[in-house]
């Protein structure tokens, strides 16, 4: 319409300008040095001029037109597009909610019932039983953990992370883990340490997801490192301003550092062929899920490694402003 309106408008212009040039009421103005002459425009040439004028306001009228009527449609299909992503997203997330949920609990189920045959509650087994029944076990291990990875990346997805953040002293996060997981460093030989924290280092977040990430950091630093080992555990300030930092050392394998890079895509699992690595259950998504809850609040992740001489992962939160 106002393409249609400017056109009309444009030939109104120009036809009273025409008219009131011809009839006289207003002089043409003309080039210094050029003499208009004095005779009147002849009347096909002003018609040969309008025509010309008139259409080319007609063209950009019609193009006007149809780029609008172009930009329409093509605004009205991303809207629809956006509305049928929406829908389909809904639709993989309660299904994978309810898929998730319905296979954890049989595979519960079946882990715990394994684990009775295997520690003989049923009756005595034979050493090669007993093997088969270990590697059945590790596989339904690994994919526990690959439900439990899921839930969290479900989670990441609908949670709503300002609504459910509050204040989190990570010098008590980081200690709740640590000591979540001594029985499983004492029976593989490990020395597991917390050094004091020097400062108040609260952040602002969801408790739950940021143990997570504290959790997959320190259960990765106790299956990679070999029995006799060291796990050490840390919060100082960051290196960006108004940052904190939590590190998690060990002395496990260490990793290449053409291979750094890579640790926190999705399914990357490394150095399998080292022998501390062979066999340590994983799904190769702990870490971008780390990296995706951090990032989600704000920091960042990394890792320090050379290989055979263990790692340090760490990763950096803004400090709580108390403005959040």
């Amino acid at each position: 319409r106002s393409a249609v309106m400017s056109a009309i408008l444009a030939a109104l212009l120009l036809t009273g300008l025409i008219v009131v040039e011809m009839t006289g009421i207003l002089i043409p103005p003309s080039p210094h040095g050029m003499d208009p002459g004095a005779g009147p425009l002849a009347p096909g040439f002003v018609m040969v001029v309008l025509c010309v004028y008139l259409g080319i306001f007609a063209f950009i009228m019609v193009t006007q037109t149809q780029l609008a009527e172009t930009l329409r449609r093509a605004e009205n299909m991303a809207e629809k597009r956006a509305h049928q992503y929406e829908s389909l997203s809904r639709m993989r997330r309660d299904f994978l909610h309810v898929a998730l949920h319905d296979v954890a609990s049989p595979m519960a189920t079946a882990e715990l019932l394994m684990r009775n045959l295997h520690d003989e509650l049923c009756g005595p087994l034979e050493p090669r039983q007993k093997e088969q029944l270990q590697r059945a076990m590790q596989r339904v291990a690994g994919m526990r953990h690959l439900v439990r990875d899921l839930q969290i990346l479900g989670e990441l997805e609908t949670t709503d992370l300002r609504e459910h953040s509050i204040e989190i002293p990570l010098a008590f996060l980081l200690t709740t883990v640590m000591d979540e997981h001594a029985d499983a460093a004492k029976a593989k030989g490990l020395t597991l340490e917390v050094e004091p924290a020097e400062h108040a280092a609260i952040v602002f977040g969801v408790p739950r997801l940021l143990q997570e990430s504290l959790t997959n950091y320190v259960d990765n630093a106790i299956k990679y490192t070999p029995a006799g080992g060291r796990v050490a555990a840390r919060v100082r300030p960051g290196e960006a301003p108004a940052t904190f930092r939590v590190e998690v050392s060990d002395t496990g394998v260490g990793i290449a550092s053409e291979d750094q890079a890579r640790l926190f895509q999705e399914f990357t699992r490394l150095g399998r062929g080292h022998p501390a690595v062979k066999g340590v259950p994983g799904t190769g998504l702990g870490l971008s899920i780390v990296r995706r809850i951090v990032e989600s609040h704000g920091g960042r992740v990394g890792v320090e490694s050379e290989l055979g001489n263990g790692s340090t992962f760490w990763l950096e939160l803004p400090a709580c402003t108390g403005k959040e």
